[in-house]
């Protein structure tokens, strides 16, 4: 439907100014909506709730994860003084968890609306179940509904982040506890974990050079070693043709998020973006992809130290005839956005240069850009808050003799880099850290030459 213009040239531009702001304001809150804290989320989507009526809003013990009982106060604590406030037009809110029974019966004999809130944290997730309860006007109806009447439920949930992951058990060190499985093919050259169906359940991409491999681990009993068991795989040759310029050392990466499967190779033709069953590509021209809207394009000698788009994406592959770009290139390149209990947040670029020197930016609206070099060489890199604790940790792998390299991880504290764990083992093809499945430290999994090795 079309609206007839004003006739009025000042109406008019009053018509169009207001369109603008609207498109604005509506384009600020979508930003808003996705930054910040994970109880800073939470709140802007519990905040849309709202009961018709004056209501008691309170908050149940978090379920889902065992934590020690100071950590488990304090947590709780936070969630009914946070999550609680984010209910609109609460006449009273309750001070401490109360349980779903509690809760009822202290609204009923305020006679006030019931806005419940369900706590859970599972599978690295932070999940509110809100239940809007309201009770019947007369006695006899009450005693027929004595739990009242679910007027509205909703279901909201964000990623638990470092403000959630400080109050779960840490663990004893890093690189502690080593699994072993096959993978299913020998000379792969990358590797990417994440999840890509939405339920929680990280699964690994295996690049080949002639293949993808997408699935998850299966371990074996004591001592053993466990099997990649592939979900899917598909071949190269049915995505993409062989680049006109590979690199003579081949670099791979990928980004992985729920019904996504974003993959680049310098051996071939095009970047490629899956859905979860390896199915309708989608392609643009081959880059290294460090999240779905950041890639560096591959150049003459590795990957362009400057970012840009990963599109446009479409149904037709490019074509590749022009010489690679002679610029700027690093051999390893990792980025991390880190958002800190303030909901503040901090962009981490972890980089190898050619020769192997590993340099460090970091860039946060609190303080000035830090760069540090990194002791060592790298081969690969990747960055993550592996053990919860808040301060994030860079991963390097560097040679140490022609068989071996050396995975060494540097807590990246406030004074500077601090080696805190290495290992030897190797030669290591490919790093990559797991999304936070709900309990620390992260899963970094390393591939080498026919063998997966998984620290946990």
């Amino acid at each position: 439907m079309h609206l007839p213009l004003p006739r009025s040239r000042w109406l008019k531009l009053l018509l169009v100014a207001l369109l603008l702001t609207g498109n604005l304001l509506a384009g600020r809150a979508s930003a808003e909506a996705e930054t910040g804290s994970t109880l800073t989320r939470l709140s802007r989507k519990i905040s849309q709730i709202s009961a018709t009526t004056p209501a008691l809003a309170a908050v149940t013990p978090l379920s889902g994860v065992a934590l020690e009982k100071s950590e488990r106060g304090e947590l709780e604590s936070k969630l009914v003084r946070v999550l609680g406030s984010a209910v609109v037009g609460a006449r009273s809110r309750a001070d401490q968890p109360l349980s779903e029974a509690v809760a009822r019966q202290r609204a009923l004999e305020l006679g006030l609306t019931l806005v419940l809130l369900r706590p859970v944290l599972e599978h690295g997730q932070l999940t509110v179940d809100v239940d809007v309860i309201e009770w019947e006007l007369s006695f006899w109806a009450r005693t027929r509904k004595p739990r009242g009447t679910v007027v509205v439920h909703a279901s909201v949930s964000e990623p638990a982040d470092a403000e959630i992951r400080r109050y779960l058990p840490r663990p004893p060190g890093l690189l502690a506890k080593e699994l072993r499985f096959r993978a299913p093919e020998q000379g792969s050259i990358g590797l990417a974990c994440g999840d890509t169906q939405g339920g929680g359940n990280s699964e690994l991409l295996i690049i080949g050079r002639h293949q993808l491999f997408l699935g998850r681990l299966s371990q074996a009993g004591a001592g053993g070693r466990g099997s990649f068991l592939a979900r899917r795989q598909i071949e190269w040759s049915s995505l993409s043709e062989l680049s006109p310029h590979p690199l003579r050392a081949p670099l791979s990466g990928a980004w992985l998020e729920p019904g996504v499967v974003l993959v680049g190779s310098s051996d071939r033709s095009a970047l490629v973006k899956l859905d979860p069953e390896l199915s309708h590509p989608l392609f643009a021209r081959p880059a290294f992809p460090t999240d779905l809207g950041r890639c560096h394009a591959f150049t003459a000698t590795g990957i362009a130290a400057e970012a840009s788009s990963c599109g446009p994406l479409t149904a037709a592959q490019p074509k590749t005839t022009a010489a690679a770009l002679e610029v700027s290139s690093h051999d390893a390149l990792a980025v991390l956005s880190h958002t800190d209990e303030r909901g503040i947040v901090t962009t981490y670029e972890l980089v190898s240069n050619p020769g192997g020197k590993v340099s460090l930016t970091i860039e946060s609206p609190l303080e000035e850009r830090k760069v540090h070099v990194l002791p060592g060489r790298g081969a690969q890199v990747a960055l993550a808050d592996l053990d919860g604790d808040g301060i994030v940790e860079a991963i390097t792998t560097g040679p140490d003799d022609g068989a071996v390299d050396t995975i060494e991880i540097h807590s990246l504290r406030a004074e500077g880099p601090v080696l805190v764990a290495s290992r030897k083992l190797g030669p290591v093809r490919a790093l990559s850290v797991c999304p936070f499945e709900g309990k620390n430290p992260q899963r970094l999994a390393v591939l080498l030459d026919g063998e997966i090795r998984v620290f946990e």
